[in-house]
């Protein structure tokens, strides 16, 4: 896919990603597995940005289907286009405010069709803005309110804080 059409989004809003029902193909299946693992290395090294969409995508990596190989490649569209994205953290001499900053948040029951759980995510910056950790990730609870689901979330970067 080095020669695809870029873009600049990631996903569509409410990206209607479904559990297949059906046997998968092997192919596809196997397709879809490198697919993940190759994006998700970049997530992990660099590229904060793809962090829930990988968290999406790699809820269907037992049992994908066409549809999620085809999110799957838009990711692949999205990196295509933002090549030159990516973290990259310089300190120098002057540096003087290496404060560490931790951001938090949450969707309230954004998973409603399988199991009303919410996704929690967090990034930690130093300095200015140099992020050094990320999460997003389904909670392992379902919150009652939204107000729960953001304290769910941002236990979980306190705990990364510290």
């Amino acid at each position: 896919m080095e020669e695809v059409r870029g873009t600049k989004t990631l996903m569509e809003h409410l990206h209607g990603l479904v559990p297949n029902e059906l046997e998968c193909n092997t192919a596809i299946k196997s397709l879809y597995q490198q697919l993940i693992g190759h994006q998700m290395y970049a997530t992990v090294q660099t590229r904060v940005d793809i962090a829930y969409s990988m968290s999406v995508l790699s809820r269907f990596l037992v049992n994908p289907s066409s549809s999620h190989l085809d999110a799957g490649k838009r990711v692949n569209r999205y990196l295509s286009a933002t090549k030159d994205d990516g973290v990259l953290i310089e300190f120098g001499p002057d540096d003087k405010d290496l404060n560490v900053k931790i951001y938090s948040d949450s969707d309230w029951a954004g998973n409603w069709k399988d199991n009303a759980r919410s996704t929690s995510g967090y990034l930690v910056t130093i300095g200015e803005s140099s992020p050094i950790s990320w999460r997003s990730s389904l909670q392992t609870q379902v919150a009652l309110s939204s107000c729960e689901a953001e304290y769910y979330a941002l236990t979980d970067a306190v705990k990364e804080g510290l």
